[in-house]
């Protein structure tokens, strides 16, 4: 019988929270705003879905239009997570506030007022014309790739799109492409498949073959060479007139010891060029000999692994140089070795460190995989242990620490390092890593104005100084201030340091190589003691 009172107040309680979020009914507004032109898209299509995760679920709720100043609003009843999303054809949806035109929102009591901002581009073209170097005529039915570049951390990230054939008079056009920068690429037009040879004969090993060579445009050489063309919304860019060259490509006769090979175990062989993105291999069995073709002239980069777990890995990074032959590689498979390591408290500290700290190696060179980026947690007692760590670059990281600890010095196998990085000595007996950890960290806070008026929420960077272009990313903090211009930066080793803030215009500008570097050589220079504060007044710093 008392089960009746509480159906009864769970009915009550549904209903008067139905009533009063038909009361509070959530709004959810906008606007979609052109980069660039920093003009209002009007008539852009806007669409709120109620979105559920699992069970997957996407029920759209409201469609609507932005106006002339690329406004709008919605209001929605239900409490929620919404996705909203904005298009408009012959715009590209891509640089919208999430990496996309589309942002999700969560309506709930605490949450009924959502704005969201997106950026939508008007596309362009990007044209070009193609002729032999050698005769100087056009070339028909010649495939270029247009690539957008973008970076991050100084390295160049591509984006190629579908581009038709050259006409009969050489001419090729690459529609619908966003804003941005970009660069065609020649490849050869011929020897683009079948990279990796399991199964050849002495005739294949001398074999020289024929093609195209690589090469960007404008320039006519290597990305540091390349000139980047800028596409501004909804207009036409050409990268001019791409003579092409042709060259010798060459083969690597790659011979892998099956000594440490596991039965049925498979390895991926790669080669990867530095100037271009151009790349051969592919997966072969662990132990045997096989033939890399397709190799222009010029620096590459061979990674072998196997497709083991983490502890297990075997795998071969090696530099090799091709120049005007034919050669043979032997390469050795092998694991690293353990490092073990301790945390310890510096002189005069007070210790012991809280118990959340972790710390972790961070493998350089784009060869780590997921699975070995897990942190190892130190004993009670400071100690640690990496098992089996690539003979490769590694940075050390250490997290959990709090804001009243910094780390004072890391020191593998005895030696200090720089910026925490290491290089594994395999030859070495005994491995060792050691972190010191000091409980007096340095503060720098501040305020960014611009004459008399803060700076609202300011890009701040922060770095160790002196650096090196090489290291500059990894010495680097960053922060975003509040809407007053002010920043702080915690957990500080004492030294000297560069400090720099910038507006949302030249962040991007910023990952670009040498230019966070150029722009620091220049800013302002602050000391800091240890366990000392230092207050700054910054104004933004110029593009140059």
């Amino acid at each position: 019988m008392d089960s009746m009172p509480r159906i009864i107040v769970s009915l009550l309680w549904f209903a008067t929270m139905s009533a009063w979020a038909q009361q509070q009914r959530a709004v959810i507004s906008g606007v979609v705003m052109e980069p660039g032109v920093n003009q209002p898209v009007a008539d852009a299509e806007i669409t709120i879905a109620e979105f559920v995760f699992q069970p997957y679920k996407y029920t759209q709720v409201a469609k609507g239009k932005t106006d002339l100043q690329g406004a709008f609003r919605f209001e929605v009843d239900k409490f929620a997570t919404y996705i909203v999303a904005a298009k408009k054809p012959g715009y590209s949806e891509s640089t919208g506030s999430l990496g996309g035109a589309q942002e999700q929102v969560v309506v709930d009591k605490d949450h009924l007022q959502h704005t969201v901002r997106f950026a939508l581009s008007r596309t362009g073209e990007i044209t070009g014309r193609v002729l032999d170097d050698q005769t100087g005529m056009p070339i028909p039915n010649f495939h270029v790739q247009v690539m957008s570049v973008h970076f991050s951390r100084g390295e160049a990230i591509w984006s190629a799109g579908e581009v038709s054939p050259t006409d009969e008079d050489g001419r090729f056009v690459s529609k619908d492409r966003e804003p941005g920068n970009y660069v065609a690429q020649v490849v050869p037009q011929v020897l683009v498949k079948d990279s990796l040879m399991k199964q050849f004969t002495d005739h294949d090993l001398q074999t020289v073959d024929t093609d195209y060579a690589y090469a960007y445009w404008p320039g006519g050489h290597g990305l540091d060479s390349a000139s980047l063309v800028q596409l501004q919304p909804g207009g036409s860019i050409s990268i001019g007139t791409i003579r092409v060259k042709k060259t010798s490509f060459y083969r690597v006769h790659v011979s892998i010891p099956s000594d440490n090979c596991a039965p049925g175990e498979n390895m991926m062989l790669d080669a990867r060029m530095h100037q271009f993105e151009a790349s051969a291999g592919g997966q072969v069995p662990c132990g045997g000999d096989f033939l890399l073709r397709n190799l222009q002239p010029g620096s590459y980069m061979l990674y072998l692994f196997d497709l083991d777990k983490a502890e297990h890995r075997k795998r071969v990074v090696m530099p090799f140089e091709v120049t005007d032959r034919n050669f043979d590689l032997k390469v050795s498979l092998m694991t690293g070795p353990d490092i073990n390591g301790r945390i310890t408290i510096a002189d005069g500290a007070q210790g012991p460190v809280q118990a959340d700290v972790n710390v972790t190696l961070q493998t350089q060179g784009r060869i780590q995989f997921t699975d070995e980026r897990q942190p190892v947690t130190p004993d009670a007692d400071g100690n640690f242990r990496f098992r089996e760590v690539p003979l490769a670059r590694e940075r050390v990281a250490v997290s959990g620490l709090g804001a009243g600890y910094y780390v004072k010095a890391v020191r593998y196998n005895g030696i200090a390092l720089t910026d925490n990085i290491f290089v594994t000595d395999g030859s070495s007996p005994s491995q060792s890593l050691e972190i010191v950890i000091d409980d007096k960290p340095a503060t720098v806070t501040g305020a960014v104005t611009e004459g008399d008026k803060p700076v609202g929420k300011p890009y701040v960077v922060l770095v160790r100084w002196p650096a090196t272009p090489d290291n500059i990313f990894l010495a680097t903090k960053r922060t975003t201030g509040d809407d007053n211009g002010q920043f702080r930066f915690t957990g500080l080793a004492p030294g000297e340091y560069r400090v720099l803030a910038v507006g949302p215009e030249i962040v991007p500008r910023l990952d670009e190589p040498g230019v966070l570097f150029r722009m620091l050589s220049g800013a302002d220079t602050v000391h800091v003691d240890r366990g000392a504060s230092q207050t700054l007044a910054l104004k933004p710093g110029r593009w140059q």
